[in-house]
C-alpha cells in the first residue's frame, strides 16, 4: 500500500510540474486566459485522479475482506463513476461558456494526470 501512495503522489507532482511550465509560459506570453485553464484543468485532473484513487482503495479493501462485494459498495462505486464524469461535464460547460478562461488550455491539462502516469511507467520500465 506504501508504493500506491508514493506511485500517486509521483503522479501528481509531475502533473503540478507540468502545469507550472504551462502557467509560466502563458503568463510569458501574457495569456491570462490561457494561464486560469492550465489551473483549473489541472485541478480538475488532480481532483479527478484522487477520486479514482480512492474508489479504487476501497473497492479493493471491500474485495479482500470478502468473496462478494455488497451492494451498498457497488452503489458507492457507481457513485463516484458518476460524480467524476459530471464534475468533468460541468468544468467544460463553464470554461466553454466564460470568455476569461481559454477553454482548450483547460481541456489539454485534463491530460496531464495521464501524461504523467505514461511518464512515469515509461521512465520506470526503461531503468536498466
Amino acid at each position: 500500500m506504501e508504493e500506491f501512495h508514493l506511485t500517486k503522489r509521483k503522479i501528481i507532482i509531475t502533473s503540478l510540474n507540468l502545469m507550472i511550465v504551462g502557467i509560466i509560459v502563458s503568463l510569458f506570453l501574457k495569456r491570462w486566459d490561457s494561464a486560469l485553464g492550465f489551473l483549473i484543468g489541472t485541478s480538475l485532473s488532480i481532483l479527478n485522479f484522487q477520486i479514482l484513487a480512492k474508489s479504487i482503495t476501497k473497492f479493493f479493501n471491500f474485495k479482500f475482506k470478502r468473496e462478494r462485494v455488497s451492494l451498498r459498495t457497488r452503489l458507492f462505486l457507481t457513485i463516484m463513476y458518476l460524480a467524476r464524469y459530471l464534475l468533468i461535464f460541468l468544468v467544460l460547460f463553464v470554461t466553454f461558456k466564460r470568455q476569461d478562461i481559454n477553454f482548450y488550455t483547460c481541456l489539454a491539462s485534463l491530460f496531464f494526470v495521464k501524461f504523467s502516469i505514461f511518464w512515469n511507467y515509461s521512465l520506470m520500465k526503461l531503468k536498466w
